[in-house]
């Protein structure tokens, strides 16, 4: 395939293809000016907090009923890659062999009602899978437009993989974001993690996505996992790169929540993270993006993650949690509904006691900000 929206960040090496960006970074410090957002993200930082501010206090009995933002909804679609560290397992090959199946016509519309009514205006796909390989009941196509019919805008991550131009153009005509998931930026290595050789072809997805306009509508982002090894292509190749095609940089800490002893070693340490996210930055400031990193902040660009303060995620079998990097089980849609659980005392009780959701390492201003209680996953990184 011939490369054209991508000819400045793409060459040939002795690993295979490279996205490279180092001979982009201006020279000088650009004027400061706004950070674009994807357009189907999450919310606004002010958002963030005036949601979680009111659902803080609804857990304390001073509002009437929480508010939603965003919802997370885990399909039975299987995964064409095993990702190492894979947060939903498909690299170990402990899911069932036979997949739950989708939910019932009456319970998929009574739950897309319950999520309308407490205020969820983007659905997102994140998993367990990759939500191209859907075929039944209904296939991709046909579960975004029926998503999109009953009011909601759609955030989908995506390895790409499988994705056309025909298919990238028909999402270009919908209220959809995609954030397109790679390992790593060279294709031997990000081959390695994820199992096949599938780098090409996300990579091709890449260049779709720019076909179609997407960057230009700040409707897509690249999403890379920082593990030890690829700091420095992170932040001199990856993000520059990115800024130059016009398309946001997701550059986040490796989510460890079902990592092996093994896995585990490729994540950094906190005073690693700390010094990635202070040179991630000061690459930034070159495009006139000023942002400090914040306690908490796992993710360039991002504060600390609010998302299970304002999120829920539905699972296959019918569980919710908070967000699908946390485990806290709120209930299950196949025996109650999701209005009881957000008026339950549970949920309320979880509200109250909530102060980071750590599923990987996070940015810590100095040693003495590591939170001396941690998930046991993490201790090891201090």
């Amino acid at each position: 395939m011939n490369f054209i929206a991508m000819k400045d960040v793409l060459r040939e090496t002795e690993s295979g293809l490279a996205i490279v960006g180092r001979h982009l970074i201006p020279e000088k410090e650009m004027a400061v000016r706004p950070m674009p957002s994807l357009r189907e993200d999450f919310l606004s930082a002010e958002e963030a907090k005036a949601v979680s501010e009111h659902n803080r206090r609804y857990a304390e009995g001073l509002e009437i009923a929480p508010k939603l933002l965003l919802a997370w909804l885990m399909l039975p679609t299987r995964c064409n890659q095993r990702c190492r560290g894979c947060y939903a397992r498909n690299d170990k090959k402990t899911r069932e062999e036979t997949m739950p199946p989708f939910y019932s016509e009456e319970k998929f519309a009574e739950m897309l009602a319950s999520l309308k009514k407490f205020g969820v205006r983007t659905i997102g796909y994140a998993g367990l899978g990759e939500l191209f390989t859907m075929k039944h009941p209904m296939n991709a196509r046909q579960y975004i437009d029926r998503i999109v019919s009953a009011g909601f805008q759609m955030l989908i991550f995506t390895n790409g993989s499988l994705l056309t131009l025909e298919d990238v153009e028909w999402l270009a005509e919908r209220p959809v974001s995609l954030i397109i998931s790679l390992r790593d930026i060279v294709e031997s290595e990000h081959n390695r993690l994820v199992g096949v050789n599938g780098f090409r072809k996300s990579v091709r997805a890449i260049e779709f996505a720019l076909h179609a306009g997407l960057a230009e509508q700040n409707r897509l982002g690249v999403e890379i996992p920082v593990i030890r090894g690829n700091e420095d292509r992170v932040v001199n190749d990856f993000i520059p790169a990115m800024r130059h095609l016009g398309i946001i940089p997701y550059a986040e800490q490796y989510m460890q929540v079902c990592t092996s002893p093994e896995e585990r070693k490729l994540g950094l340490s906190f005073a690693e993270a700390r010094e990635f996210f202070r040179q991630a930055q000061a690459v930034e400031r070159k495009y006139g993006y000023a942002h400090e990193p914040c306690f908490g902040q796992r993710m360039l660009s991002q504060g600390m993650c609010l998302r299970p303060i304002f999120s829920v995620t539905i699972y296959p079998n019918g569980n919710v949690t908070p967000c699908p990097g946390n485990s806290e089980v709120l209930g299950n849609v196949l025996t109650g509904s999701l209005d009881e659980m957000l008026r339950a005392e549970r949920y309320k009780g979880w509200l109250r006691q909530f102060k980071l959701c750590a599923c990987s390492v996070f940015y810590t201003e100095q040693p003495g900000d590591i939170p001396t209680e941690l998930p046991a996953f993490l201790e090891e990184f201090k």
